[in-house]
């Protein structure tokens, strides 16, 4: 069976279809310190991930790979992004070795396949240097959450986004009990369908020592999960709080209100709640006193 050609596409902005195909070592080399030198954008970006999705594997590559990542320190992570989709990204079932370059990884509409996506990622050494993972709209089945929950690869995770993605109290269990996120600072689980009574996984504890954002929007907290949230001891520790749309009442205002764990929030956001206007007076009586910012 024929080799089929690499069909280049973002690398064409940079040189011609006939250099790109008869490049050898030498012509990377010299190509890759030319994108190295271009300003941050997608475009370049994503010049560099095609130059070495083509490249083949060997000492070279290797060597180069780690002259990038040195390189590309000085960049914003989030323009590091690579999608799960992206032909970049695999190299059969496993992650391509460029994944070692991103700094953030995106699983989106991946439905059923967000499983499989997930548990390559957990398994790969190539993310030791990863620092966010979003998911959006995924079937993540529970034994993909526990590979994730469990890999030794993730240290450096800074945020984790999960959204309109089913979250089962087994499958939040594991997240909230697992040590593999250490350098976790955001963590976002919205219209994840968690209900109140889920919380109590979180009542007395969460293993995110370095937390200082949460948004649990879109869900069905109600009053009852505030008032969780509120006798939570770790809330002490968190800056950015986000609850909109989660059904929240006057009760749950009432015992935030009364939280002795509202020490260092900066921002909270219960907008879309029917809170009356004495609660929202309670809310804004604290916000004053206490100096954060409140969006109601």
């Amino acid at each position: 069976m024929s080799v089929q050609p690499f069909t280049f596409n973002h690398l064409l902005n940079y040189r011609s279809s006939e250099y790109l195909i008869r490049m050898d070592d030498g012509n990377r080399r010299e190509l890759l310190l030319e994108l190295l030198g271009q300003s941050q954008a997608e475009k370049t970006w994503l010049a560099i991930c095609e130059l070495f999705k083509s490249w083949p594997e060997g000492e070279e590559k290797a060597k180069s790979l780690d002259f990038a990542d040195q390189a590309l320190e000085a960049w914003d992570d989030r323009l590091r992004h690579l999608l799960t989709t992206w032909r970049y990204f695999y190299e059969g079932d496993k992650l391509a070795s460029l994944t070692r370059l991103a700094r953030f990884i995106e699983i989106y509409r991946r439905e059923e396949d967000s499983s499989s996506d997930l548990w390559a990622i957990a398994h790969s050494e190539t993310v030791r240097n990863l620092k966010y993972l979003t998911i959006v709209r995924g079937e993540l089945s529970l034994a993909s959450i526990e590979a994730f929950a469990n890999s030794p690869y993730l240290t450096n995770l800074q945020s984790l986004t999960i959204t309109n993605t089913l979250l089962s109290e087994e499958k939040l269990e594991q997240l909230f009990q697992t040590k593999a996120f250490p350098s976790l600072n955001a963590l976002s689980l919205t219209n994840a369908g968690i209900k109140y009574d889920r919380l109590h996984l979180v009542s007395k504890s969460i293993p995110f020592s370095q937390l200082e954002n949460i948004n649990f929007s879109g869900n069905y907290l109600k009053s009852e999960g505030l008032t969780i949230l509120s006798q939570a001891p770790w809330l002490s520790s968190i800056e950015k709080l986000e609850l909109r749309n989660n059904f929240i009442r006057d009760g749950g205002i009432g015992a935030l209100t009364k939280s002795n764990y509202v020490k260092r929030l900066k921002l909270l956001d219960l907008s879309g709640n029917p809170l009356t206007e004495a609660g929202k007076k309670l809310l804004l009586d604290m916000a004053n006193l206490k100096g954060f910012k409140l969006i109601l």
